[in-house]
């Protein structure tokens, strides 16, 4: 890895439209938004005789257009869910070195929380992570998904809290 002391800064433009609904039991909030950024930063990788080098490069400008969604659901008082799904396009334009590049593809991300109160001592949380292939300058990046798991008791009369984190619990997080 090496620095870029040349990078200027990235500016982001956007513009979001959301709508909040709140019921008994559930909160949704869908919201359409569009993100244009200029100077756009993004890791860059060379290879020079088997030497791999990332660094860090104002590439040009990105352009997203989306729908995010975020929905809460308390059906119980020992359970509550988060489920937030963003889908969106986008679009990259720009040059690296001689390397001119116009690319555009369609992407997701789903994150889906439950989470547990077992007779109000312990917290249980599940968050599951999934998202779909990136395109980038140099390529495209594999499927992610990947479980998360997280307990947490309250000790010393309630001053205090013991968390324990367990982060991709059957291992098929794969960066790519």
């Amino acid at each position: 890895r090496k620095g870029n002391p040349n990078l200027k800064p990235q500016f982001i433009n956007s513009s979001e439209l959301d709508y909040t609904f709140n019921a008994k039991k559930v909160m949704t909030n869908p919201g359409l938004y569009y993100k244009q950024t200029n100077n756009l930063m993004w890791r860059y990788l060379t290879i020079n005789e088997g030497v791999n080098t990332v660094s860090f490069e104002n590439i040009g400008t990105s352009y997203n257009i989306g729908l995010d969604w975020v929905t809460t659901y308390t059906p119980t008082k020992w359970l509550n869910t988060l489920t937030s799904i963003n889908v969106f396009r986008n679009r990259m334009k720009g040059q690296i070195g001689t390397f001119t590049f116009d690319n555009s593809n369609l992407n997701a991300n789903l994150k889906q929380t439950a989470n547990f109160k077992i007779k109000k001592m312990v917290d249980l949380q599940f968050t599951y992570n999934y998202r779909t292939p990136f395109l980038s300058p140099q390529g495209q990046s594999y499927i992610m998904q990947w479980l998360d798991m997280g307990a947490s008791m309250p000790v010393l009369k309630k001053k205090g809290t013991v968390t324990i984190t367990l982060s991709d619990i059957f291992n098929t997080r794969r960066f790519g």
